[in-house]
């Protein structure tokens, strides 16, 4: 394959963004509770997935490359917290619930502002420091931990790096065989 074939890390990133806008966009637009059940499914997995690919690939990368990279990331893995308290309060809701559209606007008006800081603020001098080849190559790595790591947010899980991850890892095939059963279940 050639690079021009190839997505940059910044490429993948927003990718990912818009895909996460969509599926609120389709949550918050239904009236359908099956759908909006479906659509919270797909957010919530995501979600925790792009979270933890942050961590594992994106993050490594700030720090290493990104002037003040260790500050940016740190602040980052707080608001990753906040992000995966407030998914793992989501998961327990069900469409039709009260609260139910309250907590997804409140969840992705965080998710919002992060995914605007991250792309005008972190994405851009992450790029100017990189090699094109080390952003291809982060961007391959990003999209293929994304396949490695839970599908939900864990209340039980560390939260200090590097725990938090390998908490995270641990749980991927519980995580894989709870999307395989029935929502009650989970």
């Amino acid at each position: 394959m050639s690079n021009s074939a190839l997505l940059r890390i910044s490429e993948v990133i927003k990718l990912n963004h818009r895909e996460l806008e969509q599926y609120y966009d389709n949550i918050v637009n239904s009236g359908d509770k099956s759908v909006q059940e479906r659509y919270q499914n797909i957010f919530i997995w995501e979600l925790a997935r792009h979270c933890i690919g942050e961590e594992i690939i994106l993050y490594p990368a700030i720090e290493s490359y990104v002037k003040n990279g260790q500050l940016v990331v740190a602040r980052h893995r707080l608001e990753n917290q906040q992000l995966m308290d407030t998914l793992r309060l989501f998961q327990s809701i069900r469409p039709g619930d009260a609260e139910f559209l309250l907590c997804i606007q409140s969840l992705f008006k965080d998710l919002g502002k992060r995914i605007k800081e991250e792309e005008a603020q972190d994405l851009i001098p992450l790029e100017k420091a990189l090699e094109n080849q080390d952003s291809y190559t982060l961007a391959s790595n990003f999209q293929r931990t994304k396949g490695f790591v839970p599908t939900r947010s864990h209340p039980m899980s560390s939260k200090k790096p590097p725990f938090d991850t390998l908490d995270a890892f641990l749980a991927t095939p519980v995580d894989k065989l709870a999307n395989l059963l029935p929502l009650t279940l989970n």
